[in-house]
């Protein structure tokens, strides 16, 4: 019952369908196939189980470094390039946040809306 009411939660969830589908080219090729009708309908039934992100999420430098300061070390120490590339690698993993308020289900000012682009 949980997994079905996460998924209904899910389908609000906006997916750029071709960062989502280049980024995973298996999911692409499942879609080419058959076995999932786009990205987004892979990103509710697996995707978001399996750790992936629906679409490139913006990270607030300042925010993200402030609110982390080991990424800030590892980046001055020169273990990881960036803010953006430490949430993209692995931050959403770890459960860190790109940006004040952030939320997947909810889309505000410092989200990129993929159908907007």
């Amino acid at each position: 019952m949980f997994f079905g009411i996460l998924q209904q939660m899910l389908q609000h969830v906006p997916v750029d369908e071709v960062w989502y589908l280049d980024r995973h080219r298996d999911v692409q090729e499942a879609v080419a196939a058959g076995a999932f009708a786009s990205a987004k309908d892979h990103f509710v039934k697996h995707g978001y189980f399996e750790g992936k992100l629906p679409y490139a999420i913006p990270v607030d430098e300042a925010f993200y470094l402030d609110a982390y300061p080991d990424v800030r070390e590892a980046i001055r120490t020169g273990a990881i390039a960036s803010a953006q590339l430490h949430f993209l690698q692995s931050g959403y993993k770890e459960g860190r946040v790109p940006h004040a308020g952030f939320s997947l289900f909810t889309l505000d000012r410092g989200q990129h809306d993929p159908a907007a682009a």
